[in-house]
């Protein structure tokens, strides 16, 4: 759920609250792109919150936990990087 206050003049007045189903994004994603079954997209937000993850949809939600991985998401938002994984594979 998204919530934004609502202030027309100095008080608050309301607020908007939009439901969004992260889960369903993933889906939809890897439907959309028909990727192979071991195929991995995650999307984050600016402060590394995981909007989509495909394989993993329990990290949904949540910020992303590994601190060198976050840092490199905060320094590279808008580009791809590429790491080591925990298995030893270098990821883009």
């Amino acid at each position: 759920m998204l919530t934004y206050p609502v202030f027309p003049k100095e008080e608050q007045v309301a607020v908007l609250a939009i439901p969004i189903n992260l889960e369903k994004i993933s889906q939809d994603l890897k439907n959309e792109f028909k990727l192979d079954e071991m195929t991995n997209i995650i999307v984050t937000n600016e402060k590394s919150i995981v909007i989509a993850n495909l394989l993993y949809p329990s990290f949904i939600g949540k910020p992303i936990q590994r601190k060198e991985l976050s840092e490199q998401v905060l320094l590279n938002f808008e580009k791809s990087f590429i790491q080591n994984d925990v298995d030893g594979i270098k990821r883009i």
